[in-house]
């Protein structure tokens, strides 16, 4: 049994064993299988309202039956699968199955088909659904399924592994569209890889083959953030469940892995920036699907997870941690913060979460299977020695980061691994807190120290308390040294942090709080050891207490008072509230004190009592009453008698004294005090209401726990009450109303006792924790408070008084309406009510759930002995006192008193909240007891998070079960619980059975009152009362029915009120009203007639707050209600009857209608679409409404009004139907002329009416025109998606929220912001695709005129925009008379659009042309059958004469055309029209016009791709494709032969357009700038790659035969060209020069090298963001030299796009197969004549090294390295500096034997030549050596100084004599003196914090040599 449940009350526990919780559950199954066998929409609705009760007794820690749950999972999916129109009623019951299947998965034995799961995802996410659900209600709806999924995957049938896979596996095969995206998430979700519980066939699936195509795809579409985390999310999981297995060796795959898992940290290397500039675009539905929480999960959590089940033994996976965690060092430090520190932060923490859970694991594994801790799949000591090694130093470098999650990260990690390793981590917290505390430069530091001291205060005293853990090598001695400096480190913290205790500094001051808490948690009695105090610390206690409670009554002292506020509030009511930091969830104020008091001594006790006394005694702080209440709440606690005698007593004295010295008004009752309203009031002095007032409020918190103790001071008690309550004040009042309510709560509540007893067991002297979830031992249950007689006895008689009697009070004086007499008048009527009510919220308050609640019975008669049986957990907050007639009177009276004051007081709010407070605490009595929980919970969280001592406890507890916690703690938990029990024991009764239960009149009576209250014309007294109503009708929602017509009439009559409208509108956005309108036909109906009848509150306020309630319940709405069988006739009634209403509102009333109402009239028709299944039959007036509702939509697309167009081309999408009807389609196939959809529908018949009205398409096209918006000043501003508005959302409504009925477009890669327009809607697209479907010829027609005559208004860009959108959607449709209508009219017009759209309207037309030939179907793979007549349409010639802006748009929409390729056999007329452009790009490029070349760049990019991608797919047709096994295995280079001799083809070039290079022919174009004249066709029919005699000969680039060719000639004229243009220098360019290497006719100018390297660059930037430059890796390799031999050139605008490329190239993964290639170009660019392109190449080869350092082989990285080390004396001095810099960068994360052999090398050779200097100045050689000797002596300082610099924070033992060294060469030339002087200043910068103790490591010549460099020149000689 679980804790929780075993310490609760006796009595609790006496109600559980007589009815337990097993048994109830079992009845609330069966409750559920019930309603299942109704099979109605009325049963699944009705199964809700038992989803809170199963939800309660899951939280209840019940034990209960397996059987039941099985039965309630199945029958619960029964109902969620079944429930496909209705996502609420899935949400619902997904959140339930998710609670029960993760708390008993290891119990349930359940078989649960993958296939719905998708089907149900797919069909509501993926699709086009044909009715609304809100905005809100579909992504909850998302995420709560996803997270159903993962919960029920490890229960998929035998065999679902390889169907999944086959399933998915296809779409990964085109990375570019969006299918491959959706297809991975899909895999991610599903996939089960548990390979423990899947079949052998399953696990044959998922075998070493699998997982190495899973990281080749993953590595095929790299920069993408989302495919990271599915594929990361998946492999790791795998990697996790199969770690145990010794079939599968990672090692092989672990360079690919720790490649991803470095550049997932997108850190600052060299200059490549901090993140990538490469992206892939996610779609909407992707993000919404499977993004919807997971954008909160980083991507490191999964690396961390795969790292952690990867390390083994005798592993390599330790050493590649070794090397990331030195690559990722330097990010952890606190000067190294930035965007990163986020991913490592929770990368750190993740990595100890999930070591903790392996060690776990393993740990359970060997005491359950009995395998051995020696076997090869468990780690060792020497393995987590190792760990924790490594991530010690990131937690050093953490620790004082300015990132807040950071260092708190850091110490948490600290304090966990410190239960692993102790002697590791140990030492590193206790010199890191004396070296904070110790030294003035770290004193910020202070605070984290101490947090991470006390975080590991518990591991620390169990180490120093076990023999062994610091033992070393046989020797005690040391083990002794350890224990007493951590002893004395305790020690002096203990005193030493007391000075941290200051109201001026919050968080030392926290620190400090969790220090103590966390030591006094275990060190058991505080006191001298003669009196019975813990040997565990050392110290002086009686002087450590005196000191600590003299610095905590400064503190008090120092608080504000003006921190201190009054909540008067629903929830809090007039509870004592405090703001101040000691009271927040963080805090351990609340836990230091109580168990310091609960822990001393009884001399020390005393002590502290009688200073406490002194203190209370002698000071006023109304600012910190609630902190000082709480340190005398827990002095009573420990010992009542005594601290009630010495402190309370004293106090309760004084205030009657004071309090009797001023006459009172008689308002608080007793039995000689009647109210005296004729008596002038008299009033209190500030300084004695302010003295009272803190009094009364220390004493209320006081005796919380004081209980039977207060007994013998009953008369006392009385008096001060009474006192306080005639006082003439009110702040006095409301103190009053506190203390009586904790008198009461002190009398009748169950509370624990004893809850700081210490524990029955000692673990090595320390006190030890225990665990909530295996049983603890019968002596550690805490004894409860139980109330007795007397007790009892007592707390009915305050009720009598303070609650019957000020209600017969108040009952008089409403009943009589008495007033004041005319000395008194108005205003003491006034404070009489007030403390009248203050009487009654007091004793309400105080005994909460104890009075009885109003008794709620089933309908209908007893039918057996568990018919009247409530199914609520069962749960009591304290002793029944009263009985239900006294809570029946006061919903009388109160209602009596509401009544009067609204006839008489209507204006006094102050009352009015009084009321509603008292009526809320009438009827919502568990509200009470949840809060109670809620902010216990809340302040106890910090001490749960602190206190708990993990399973993994290699101290002492290596077995554990579970997590451990302070056995007070413990104890406050089960209080808390019951709590929560007795809130949910009290909320809803719910019995057995159909019958409803009624709610009770008196209820009724409290909800109507608070509901004319919510009504009032105060906004203040609204706003309360519609909170307690919103409390009532979720406890009863049945009341809702009860409400709705007043609150409709509200809204629609004429006579009512503004401020009435607005408490409808208030009160109309609560939840339960709006579950209610989606449940009920005549609800919804009323809600919507009252909405449209509103337009009569004209004000601002109201008009906001009508449109904000119609925004809110369209984002929230959760489908219609049913049309079910039972109330047909009705139900269609009053549907049909609605939608005619309002369609007759919108006919009817066009001239008057205001326009917000017209835009919310049809919104409200779109979310009357009903879903087509009801009862299994559509009724008729269903269809008609929807063709009513079609045409309406239809018709506003007429409309002037701006917002309507927009939401009614929603609404079209929506009712259109998907698939078109069979006359209308060209072609169509078998699978679709078969499906025959719900909701498919005709609605030609009502549509075309609409449509063939006269000037029907130029009204729309001149409507919708404005509908487009453009960023001001800009052609490209940003992008228009149909569904933003560009208004407010109080202006416009439902329009800005609404979704679109149609998946995101594009679906494939969008790289190029050009190709998707800045205007075009793509829903107005789709709309005229599928309205032509639809309508057919007819809509031709109308729409022909029309677009003809915007094809001659070039400037009004809207209108070009929606031509473009238009012809899109006809040429996308497939259509047969859209086929037939291309020849005559669309082609022409289609021509002329495009030859005449301006630079502005360019990119939509360009849109325009991607649209129209995007793929259609789930992948894209089918083509739209007019795509190669437009293709064609686009090639055509243009003439010679053509501009250059001309030419550029002609490439750019075929750019658009080309983006959408699918992949065609290379022989078709499609394939060989790209050999063609690929020809003319080949040889035109180096045009004259920029953005030609620009255009032209991008185009040879998407041809090349295009061609690679069809010979795969003619290779793989053919069979020829070899898939390897490895995932090393190298690709294949395509063979791609384009021949043209075949007859087919043999046809004008009228598909081949060429670019005019007039104007380089004119100057002497050489080979790069081809003219066509010069082309030969047949040169493309030779084999793919060159013979053995052709490798010498330079092939041309426009005579390439093959991609291979094609690719090797544009690498060799590249790297020509970029030789040609760095001879040329700063004054050549633009001057005709011979090259040598051309050939002797061919003459190359400077100018045209240029444009050609240009138009080349291009080509580059487009494969690195199209993502094709992973299948052109061979060429980007190849272009790499040249690219970076143009970096620095006196052409800028070149040198600009080199250095655009070569940011891209940064970031771009090479695979491990390219890399000896790729090192190969950087060697040749490093050993390049021009300094600037070795500078380029240094530059480039950071960043190169750090994200391949795990590919790169040995031999690569010693050439690289080698390379960089000469380079340190170059000639050049910018070179030489770089590669210092690089070289320091390479010694992180290398090989251990390179650092130290280049460290050795570099100090033996700087040794030399200090040693040669000091000879030259003993023989007084002033003759200065030649140049390459000073280069040399700066490249020995510069490694010197890389050296340094590598290691920037810590302090290894060679680094003293290395700095030394270096600092010898300050008196060398200015140059090195620099160098010299810079590295020396960095060093100190970051050795700064740190500087204390790490200058003992240098000797006192080193310290002296340091000084001379740092310290300035004295003037003085």
């Amino acid at each position: 049994m679980h804790v929780f449940e075993a310490w609760l009350p006796p009595p609790v526990k006496e109600l559980l064993e007589a009815d337990p919780d097993k048994n109830k559950f079992h009845d609330v199954v069966l409750e559920v299988e019930r309603e299942w066998q109704l099979r109605t929409s009325e049963s699944r609705f009705a199964s809700l309202k038992w989803i809170s009760i199963i939800n309660a007794f899951l939280k209840a820690k019940s034990e209960l039956a397996v059987e039941d749950l099985q039965l309630l999972v199945k029958r619960g999916l029964d109902i969620l699968l079944s429930s496909s129109d209705n996502l609420f009623i899935q949400i619902q019951w997904s959140r339930c199955l998710v609670k029960i299947l993760k708390k008993y998965r290891n119990k349930l034995s359940l078989t649960i088909e993958w296939k719905p799961f998708y089907r149900l995802i797919y069909d509501t996410h993926f699709k086009r659904r044909i009715s609304y659900e809100g905005l809100a209600l579909k992504q909850y709806h998302q995420d709560t399924i996803v997270s159903l999924v993962r919960s029920s995957r490890r229960f998929f049938p035998p065999g679902s592994v390889a169907q999944i896979w086959d399933e998915f596996r296809p779409a990964l095969d085109d990375l570019s569209h969006n299918a491959a995206l959706e297809a991975v998430s899909f895999i991610d979700l599903f996939l089960p890889t548990n390979l423990e519980k899947l079949t052998e066939a399953d696990r044959t699936t998922l075998s070493r083959k699998w997982f190495a195509e899973c990281l080749n795809l993953w590595a095929a579409l790299p920069n993408s953030h989302y495919w990271d985390r599915q594929w990361a999310s998946l492999l790791s999981r795998y990697i996790k469940h199969c770690f145990m297995s010794q079939t599968v060796d990672w090692d092989p795959y672990l360079p690919d892995l720790f490649t991803h898992i470095l550049t997932s940290f997108e850190v600052p290397v060299g200059k490549s920036g901090t993140s990538s500039p490469i992206g892939r675009g996610i779609s909407r539905e992707i993000v919404l699907a499977f993004n919807g929480g997971d954008w909160a999960v980083p991507v490191s959590k999964y690396f961390a997870k795969a790292i952690v089940y990867l390390l083994k033994p005798n592993s390599r996976t330790e050493a590649h941690l070794g090397s990331l965690i030195d690559l990722l060092e330097q990010y952890y430090h606190p000067s190294n913060g930035g965007p990163w520190t986020r991913s490592l932060e929770r990368f750190l923490h993740y990595l100890v979460y999930y070591f903790q859970k392996r060690l776990a694991f393993e740990q359970r594994s060997e005491h359950i299977t009995g395998v051995s801790p020696d076997s090869n799949s468990f780690l060792g000591p020497t393995e987590r020695t190792s760990f924790v090694k490594g991530l010690l130093r990131l937690i050093e470098r953490g620790q004082y980061s300015k990132d807040g999650d950071m260092s708190e990260t850091s110490a948490n990690t600290a304090s966990m691994l410190t239960y692993i390793e102790p002697s590791l981590v140990l030492p590193l917290i206790n010199s890191r807190f004396l070296t904070a505390l110790n030294t003035i430069t770290a004193t910020h530091q202070l605070e984290s120290a101490v947090t991470t001291l006390a975080l590991a205060a518990r591991p620390t005293f169990l180490a120093c308390a076990k023999d062994g853990i610091f033992v070393k090598n046989g020797d005690s001695q040391s083990s002794s040294v350890y224990l007493e400096e951590f002893t004395e480190s305790l020690v002096a913290a203990m005193f030493s942090t007391l000075m941290g205790m200051d109201a001026n500094d919050p968080p030392k001051t926290l620190a400090t709080m969790a220090l103590y808490s966390s030591i006094l948690c275990n060190i058991g009695v505080v006191g001298d050891v003669a009196d019975g105090g813990s040997l565990l610390l050392p110290i002086d206690w009686s002087q450590w207490l005196d000191e600590f409670l003299s610095r905590l009554f400064m503190l008090f002292v120092h608080l504000e008072p003006s921190v201190q506020q009054m909540d008067t509030g629903l929830d809090n009511g007039y509870d004592l509230s405090s703001s101040t930091f000691l009271m927040r969830g963080e805090s351990f104020y609340h836990s230091v004190i109580e168990q310091l008091f609960g822990r001393l001594t009884r001399p020390l006790y005393l002590q502290a009592l009688k200073k406490l006394g002194q203190f209370l005694h002698s000071n006023v702080l109304p600012g910190a009453a609630l902190e000082i209440g709480l340190l005398g709440s827990f002095a009573v606690f420990a010992s009542p008698s005594e601290a009630i005698t010495q402190l309370l007593v004293p106090m309760m004295n004084s205030l009657v004294a004071a309090l009797c010295d001023f006459p009172g008004t008689g308002f608080g009752g007793g039995e000689n005090s009647k109210p005296d309203f004729s008596r002038v009031k008299a009033t209190l002095s500030q300084a004695v209401e302010t003295s009272v007032t803190f009094q009364l409020n220390v004493l209320s918190t006081s005796l919380i726990f004081a209980g039977e103790h207060l007994l013998p001071h009953k008369a006392l008690l009385d008096s001060v009450i009474f006192a306080a309550f005639n006082a003439p004040s009110t702040k006095v009042n409301e103190a009053a109303n506190r203390l009586l309510s904790s008198l009461l709560g002190s009398l009748i509540h169950y509370y624990p006792l004893d809850q700081y007893k210490l524990n029955s067991s000692v673990v090595d002297g320390v006190e030890a924790w225990i665990s909530t979830k295996t049983d603890a031992e019968a002596g550690d249950a805490p004894s409860w408070h139980i109330p007795t007689e007397r007790e009892l006895s007592y707390a009915n008689l305050l009720l009598d008084q303070h609650l019957r009697g000020a209600l017969s009070d108040l009952h008089d004086f409403v009943r009589n309406n008495r007033q004041a007499e005319s000395s008194g008048g108005q205003g003491q009527g006034k404070d009489y009510l007030r403390v009248l009510f203050l009487r009654i919220d007091a004793t309400l308050r105080g005994v909460g759930s104890c009075l009885p609640d109003f008794e709620m019975l089933p309908e209908g008669e007893a039918s057996g002995p568990n018919s009247k049986r409530r199914l609520n957990v069962i749960g009591a907050f304290g002793a029944t006192v009263g009985d239900v007639t006294l809570r029946q009177e006061a919903a009388k009276i109160l209602t009596e008193a509401c009544e009067y004051l609204l006839r008489e007081r209507a204006d006094d709010t102050v009352l009015l909240m009084m009321l509603i407070r008292a009526m809320d605490l009438v009827g919502n009595c568990a509200t009470l007891e949840h809060n109670f929980w809620a902010s216990g919970r809340m302040l106890r969280r910090a001490e749960a998070k602190c206190f708990m001592e993990p399973k993994m406890n290699f101290i002492n507890h290596p077995d554990a079960k579970s997590k451990r916690r302070p056995r007070w703690l413990v104890v406050e938990m089960v209080s808390l619980h019951n709590a929560w029990r007795s809130s949910q024991a009290t909320f809803r009764p719910t019995y057995a059975g159909p019958g409803i239960v009624p709610v009770s009149k008196y209820l009724a009576l409290l909800a109507q009152n608070l509901l004319k209250l919510s009504l009032h014309r105060y906004d203040v007294v609204r706003k309360y009362a519609a909170s307690a109503l919103g409390k009532s009708l979720k406890r009863f929602p049945t009341l809702v029915k009860e409400c709705l017509p007043v609150l409709t009439g509200s809204l629609e009559d004429p006579a009512a009120l503004e401020e009435s409208a607005l408490g409808a509108c208030k009160v109309l956005m609560l939840r339960p009203v709006l579950r209610r309108l989606t449940q009920d036909w005549s609800a919804l109906s009323l809600f919507f007639r009252s909405l449209l009848k509103s337009a009569h509150h004209e004000s601002v306020k109201a008009q906001t707050a009508i449109n904000e309630l119609f925004v809110i319940f369209s984002v929230r709405f959760g489908g219609l209600p049913c049309l079910s069988s039972d109330a047909e006739n009705a139900d269609t009634a009053v549907y049909s009857g609605l939608v005619g209403d309002i369609r007759d509102l919108l006919s009817g009333g066009r001239e008057t209608m205001h326009w917000r109402y017209k835009l919310m009239a049809n919104g409200m028709l779109l979310l009357l679409l009903v879903y087509p299944f009801s009862g299994g039959a559509k009724p008729s007036p269903v269809l008609e409404s929807r063709k009513l509702i079609a045409e309406q939509f239809l018709s506003n697309l007429s409309s002037e009004l701006p917002a309507l167009r927009p939401l009614s081309i929603i609404a079209l999408l929506c009712l259109l139907q998907a698939s078109p009807p069979e006359s209308h389609v060209l072609k169509l196939s078998d699978e679709s002329k078969a499906k025959n959809e719900p909701g498919n529908l005709s609605l030609k018949d009502v549509l075309l009416p609409v449509i063939q009205k006269e000037g029907f398409g130029r009204t729309i096209i001149q409507n919708l025109a404005f509908d487009r918006h453009y960023a001001e000043g800009s052609g490209r501003g940003g992008r228009w998606n149909g569904s933003r508005i560009t208004g407010q959302i109080s202006d416009l409504g439902l329009t800005a929220l609404m979704p679109a009925f149609t998946r995101d477009w594009p679906r494939t890669r969008t790289w190029d912001s050009g190709m998707i327009g800045e205007a075009f809607s793509v829903n107005s697209a789709k709309f005229f695709k599928r309205l032509v479907r639809e309508c057919g010829e007819p809509l031709l027609t109308a729409l022909r005129g029309p677009l003809e005559e915007v094809s001659n208004s070039l400037e009004e860009r809207g209108k070009q925009c929606l031509a473009a959108e238009i012809i899109a959607g006809l040429l996308q449709s497939d259509v047969k008379c859209v086929v037939e209508a291309w020849s005559p009219w669309l082609r022409p017009l289609l021509q002329k659009n495009l030859l005449q759209a301006t630079i502005e309207s360019a990119p939509e037309w360009a849109t325009c042309i991607r649209f129209a030939l995007s793929g259609k179907g789930g992948r894209g793979e089918t083509p739209p059958v007019l795509r190669y007549e437009v293709l064609e349409c686009l090639a055509e010639p243009l003439p010679s004469t053509a501009s250059t802006s001309l030419v550029a748009k002609r490439l750019m929409f075929l750019r658009a055309a080309l983006m959408e390729y699918r992949p065609v056999p290379r022989e078709s007329k499609e394939g060989l029209l790209h050999a063609h452009l690929l020809r003319e790009m080949a040889t035109s490029m180096a045009h004259p016009a920029p953005q030609v070349r620009e255009n032209a760049g991008s185009l040879m990019c998407l041809l090349v791709a295009n061609i690679r991608a069809s010979s795969a797919l003619e290779e793989e047709r053919v069979g020829h494709e070899q898939i390897g096994t490895d995932s090393h295995s190298v690709a294949r280079e395509p063979t791609v032969v384009m021949d043209f001799t075949k007859p087919e083809v043999r046809r004008p070039p009228i598909a081949v357009a060429k670019i005019p290079v007039t104007a380089a022919a004119s100057s002497g174009g050489s080979k790069p700038m081809e003219t066509e004249s010069s082309v030969n066709v047949e040169s493309f029919t030779t084999s793919g790659y060159p013979t053995e005699n052709s490798r010498g000969t330079h092939v041309k680039l426009a005579e390439a035969a093959s991609i291979v060719e094609f690719n090797k000639a544009l690498i060799e004229e590249t790297k020509v060209t970029a030789r040609r243009i760095q001879s040329l220098g700063g004054s050549g360019f633009g001057v005709s020069e011979a090259s040598t290497s051309s050939g002797p006719h061919e003459v190359i100018t400077g100018s045209d090298d240029i444009k050609w390297m240009e138009t080349v660059l291009y080509f580059v930037i487009a494969c690195l963001k199209s993502g094709k430059a992973v299948d052109m890796t061979t060429t980007i390799i190849g272009l790499l030299h040249p690219v970076l031999s143009l970096v620095e050139t006196s052409e800028k605008d070149l040198s600009t796009l080199v250095k655009g490329a070569l940011r891209l190239l940064n970031w771009h993964p090479i695979p491990s197969e390219h890399l000896p290639a790729a090192v190969k170009a950087l060697m040749e660019a490093a050993a390049d004549t021009n300094w600037h392109t070795r500078v380029a190449a240094l530059v480039f080869m950071q960043s190169f090294v750090y994200r391949h350092s795990y590919l790169l082989s040995t031999r690569d990285k010693a050439s690289l390295r080698s390379r960089v080390v000469e380079l340190l004396s170059d000639p050049q001095v910018e070179v030489r500096e770089l590669a210092a810099t690089t070289i320091a960068g390479m010694m992180k994360g290398s090989e251990s034997t390179f650092a130290e052999t280049f460290r050795e090398q570099i100090m033996s050779s700087a040794g030399n030549l200090v040693n040669v200097s000091k000879k030259k100045r003993r023989t007084n050689e002033t003759t200065a050596g030649p140049v390459s000797s000073a280069a040399a002596i700066h490249g020995n300082v510069l490694g010197l100084a890389a050296c340094v610099l590598s290691v920037p924070y810590d302090m290894p033992t060679w680094l003293p004599d290395m700095v030394t060294l270096l600092g010898r060469f300050g008196g060398e030339s200015s140059l090195i003196k620099s160098t010299v002087k810079k590295t020396i200043a960095e060093f100190r910068r970051t050795h700064s914090d740190t500087w204390a103790y790490q200058k003992d490591s240098f000797s006192e010549e080193q310290l002296e040599v340091l000084s001379d460099l740092t310290s300035s020149s004295s003037y003085f000689a």
